[in-house]
């Protein structure tokens, strides 16, 4: 939580950042950083759902940061090709910088059907004090307290993920509020040393 701080983030580094992807500074972000560009990501329904708000909404962005690999899963080209305008962004080369991605988000995105953990990526979010949309699947409901601090939705559903964002998009005051109850349940609940010390205590039992 020291380093995941919004108020430390440097903001000279996200200037250069917004000036590198060519995002205007009056423009809001949505954000999805993903581990690998895989179907079962939720690539198709965040893409997807980015076009269908960002002929609506002009003056946010949809910025997607997931490095390609070569797997069965892998997204063809073609795809993303399809969907990429001037404000729905890829990235798929990976990038030691994605704090700033995330710092300089809005809303942070997650919707994945892989068999995660709890993934880390939302955990910095909510530590930067972001809200967050993830799915239902095991490991990324844990993290969202519907309706507190983001918003769950059912996997693959591109309509129920456009709504949600639909909903931050347009309320400032839910993504302020949503936002600071993510660092605080972070706090509360996955600061690392306290998983240290269960995991000491429960697997070890020492």
């Amino acid at each position: 939580m020291d380093k995941y701080n919004i108020d430390i983030i440097g903001k000279n580094n996200l200037d250069l950042l917004r000036k590198e992807l060519r995002v205007p500074s009056d423009f809001k972000c949505v954000v999805m950083v993903a581990a690998r560009m895989i179907w079962s990501k939720g690539v198709n329904e965040f893409l997807s759902s980015a076009t269908l708000l960002s002929r609506k909404y002009h003056d946010w962005c949809f910025i997607m940061l997931t490095p390609r690999e070569d797997t069965p899963d892998s997204v063809p080209q073609e795809f993303i090709d399809q969907h990429i305008s001037s404000n729905i962004i890829v990235i798929d080369k990976f990038r030691d910088d994605s704090i700033n991605f995330l710092a300089i988000a809005d809303v942070v995105v997650l919707p994945s059907y892989y068999r995660e953990g709890v993934p880390r990526t939302l955990l910095e979010a909510m530590s930067l004090s972001k809200p967050i949309i993830t799915t239902s699947e095991r490991g990324c409901k844990e993290v969202v307290v519907d309706g507190v601090n983001g918003y769950k939705i059912q996997s693959k559903s591109t309509d129920e993920l456009a709504i949600k964002i639909e909903l931050l998009i347009n309320s400032r005051k839910d993504r302020v509020e949503f936002g600071k109850e993510s660092r605080n349940i972070v706090g509360k609940y996955y600061r690392s040393s306290i998983i240290i010390d269960r995991v000491i205590s429960e697997l070890y039992d020492l």
